[in-house]
């Protein structure tokens, strides 16, 4: 999931997989500031929408304080 608003500015994204558990290598390649989250599908779904809300893109509003 990618956010932007009308400035220009990106929140970090956040990358879904379909692992059981996302292996080590995976996760060592993502910049600290992405968000990574696990589906059955791959595919945003509810659980993952909130975990990226809550984890990612509110502390990204707060940091830039676009709030």
């Amino acid at each position: 999931m990618v956010t932007a608003n009308t400035a220009g500015s990106f929140a970090p994204p956040m990358i879904v997989f379909s692992y059981e558990r996302v292996p080590s290598y995976v996760s060592a390649s993502v910049p600290s500031n992405w968000g990574i989250g696990r589906s059955d599908t791959g595919w945003m779904c509810g659980a993952t929408f909130f975990e990226y809300i809550t984890n990612i893109f509110l502390p990204w509003l707060q940091e830039n304080n676009t709030y």
